[in-house]
């Protein structure tokens, strides 16, 4: 995920047209909605008061399957949880329904079972996360799976909860949209006698090149900025998951080895920032060479280019990760640990870097990469390629429209070719 994924920021609604460039300037009709709709369960589209968008990467996501249905003439009803009930169109073909229940987690079954009681029985449902189909899920169904989150900081009640959860959510819906193999793996591990294994569709994340615009004609792992400095970049929210601690162990190190490298920390709205500016004080870097800021999203594109390598340190709970896909389509040389969805992104020594999850090793593929420009660029070169051929919008409509069409009775997507469905969102 991007900083601005992971953080979950939320923008006025019109801040969508100002990340969709191209639909501002070049209105599409709008698309003909004759289908049945489909009826969406998320935390979030809407903030809890229903008045700002939240633009993080479920919610692009999100917002990339309702393109898709609307395309086919599905109109899409979006429910979420709220402070109190609403009701708003999006935009056309997309409504948003609040319903009242709890952000913590027991409101979570309460939300449930209050947008079963909305929804016409017998309707096509997505579930955009496995914990909301719990305790009622509907046979029509699919749900999407974004990677294991209860592998790392969670015991007890609480992973017993999830892997509940998980299955319940694998055995009752019609399809499991999965980002990354680690969960499917997991599962047959944890259950190899479900005999579940159909169920399952692999289906990474993307970059769509609309929302970012045209690669760069030089990887940005070739970018010098500011005479001749090199910057490493950390876009992710400041949390011990996102392996916040890591860089701050590993920039120190390398700040003194290295004096023309520069630090980038785009950190969105993470927990852990001031603590993170305080051991970077306290560490003796000089303040000139590193930053801490939160970024809109059409700020990134800046950040993604000028920075010659970007680190993905995680620790636990990761999916495909947004912020290696982008960072790849720029030509960044991407510093990754081998935790969850991140092999299905980078190839090690190809595409990327691959490290166990640990400071020294952080330290050492930056080091590398900075001593060896050759290696580097050729890196970020495959990196751009990887990312326009196996993680561009295209291929993930081609993968998601047949699993969605088929799981919930969808004949109008299915007759589509979904690398032909106009554009509505763009």
């Amino acid at each position: 995920m991007t900083a601005i994924a992971e953080a979950g920021m939320v923008f006025a609604p019109e801040a969508h047209e100002r990340m969709h460039p191209k639909a501002a300037r070049e209105p599409l009709p709008p698309p003909v909605l004759a289908g049945e709709p489909v009826h969406v369960l998320a935390w979030r589209l809407f903030d809890y008061d229903g008045r700002e968008l939240t633009y993080g990467g479920l919610q692009r996501w999100l917002l990339s399957l309702a393109e898709l249905l609307n395309a086919a003439g599905h109109p899409v009803v979006v429910h979420q949880r709220a402070h109190r009930s609403f009701t708003r169109e999006f935009m056309r073909g997309i409504t948003v329904v609040g319903h009242r229940a709890s952000a913590r987690a027991w409101g979570s079954p309460i939300f449930n079972a209050k947008v079963h009681r909305a929804i016409p029985a017998g309707a096509p449902v997505v579930y955009m996360v496995e914990d909301l189909t719990w305790p009622i899920c509907r046979e029509r169904s699919v749900v999407v799976q974004h990677g294991i989150w209860w592998d790392g900081e969670y015991g007890g009640l609480k992973l017993r909860m999830a892997e509940h959860v998980a299955r319940h959510a694998v055995r009752r819906t019609g399809a499991t949209v999965c980002v990354d193999t680690n969960f499917v793996n997991w599962f047959r591990a944890r259950w190899p006698e479900s005999g579940l294994d159909e169920r399952f569709a692999f289906v990474p994340n993307f970059v769509d090149p609309v929302q970012w615009g045209p690669q760069p004609e030089a990887p940005a792992a070739a970018r010098l900025v500011r005479d001749g400095r090199l910057v490493v970049c950390f876009p992710r929210r400041s949390e011990p998951r996102r392996g916040i601690w890591l860089m701050a162990d590993a920039t120190p190190i390398l700040a003194r080895r290295f004096p023309s490298l520069d630090f980038r920390f785009v950190v969105g709205s993470g927990y852990h920032t001031e603590a993170l500016r305080t051991r970077l004080t306290d560490a003796g870097i000089d303040a000139r060479r590193w930053t801490t800021e939160v970024l809109p999203f059409d700020g990134m594109r800046a950040a993604y280019v000028d920075s010659a390598i970007v680190t993905v340190p995680t620790v636990c709970g990761e999916g495909t990760s947004l912020s290696a896909i982008e960072a790849m389509y720029f030509g960044c040389a991407v510093v990754a640990t081998w935790v969850g969805g991140l092999p299905n992104v980078i190839r090690d020594g190809i595409d990327g870097v691959l490290i166990p999850p640990s400071a020294p090793a952080l330290v050492d593929a930056i080091a590398r990469l900075v001593e060896h420009p050759t290696e580097r660029i050729a890196m970020g070169r495959r990196a751009m390629e990887t990312a326009r051929e196996a993680f561009g919008i295209a291929r993930w409509r081609r993968g998601v429209a047949p699993v969605i069409g088929r799981a919930l009775a969808l004949p109008r997507l299915l007759q589509r070719k979904s690398d032909e469905l106009p554009r509505h969102h763009d």
